[in-house]
């Protein structure tokens, strides 16, 4: 999987202006003025770059889902925003994969008792990044350790 740099969005969006895809614009734009902000403030590394893509493709699904009763044809353009920036992100874990990957975490670190619970989680999330649904892990580790 690709690391998208501040130039790769950039010439993703020019390409999206020069086709005309007003869907693809506003997503690396959304992306592009995202990373802008924060670059003012920090230098920003591919992983700084992946969760603002990540954030961006969240709160795109999330205005899908607001707009859904209201105005169907707005909630169909976000949600085309959101899965067009998920493709640009490494691919989730599978469901399948979450016991083995949380049951090797707690017996590395030791792990005994929902004290452990939020070195786990670090570490899992050190670890896997934004390949991990960090809901489902919370929920895991805590089942697992209670």
């Amino acid at each position: 999987m690709k690391n998208y740099t501040k130039n790769d969005i950039q010439e993703l969006m020019n390409l999206a202006r020069k086709s005309g895809d007003k869907v693809a614009l506003d997503a690396y734009s959304a992306v592009l003025g995202s990373i802008q902000s924060l670059e003012s403030k920090k230098n920003l590394s591919d992983e700084n770059i992946l969760q603002i893509i990540d954030r961006e493709s969240k709160i795109f699904n999330e205005s899908s889902d607001v707009f859904a009763k209201h105005d169907k044809n707005k909630s169909q353009l976000e949600k085309q925003k959101s899965i067009l920036l998920e493709k640009l992100l490494p691919q989730k874990i599978q469901d399948s994969e979450y016991d083995e990957i949380i049951d090797s975490a707690i017996e590395n670190l030791s792990a005994k008792t929902i004290k452990d619970m939020g070195k786990t989680i670090g570490f899992l999330k050190n670890k896997y990044g934004l390949t991990l649904d960090l809901a489902k892990v919370s929920a895991m580790v805590k089942e697992k350790l209670s």
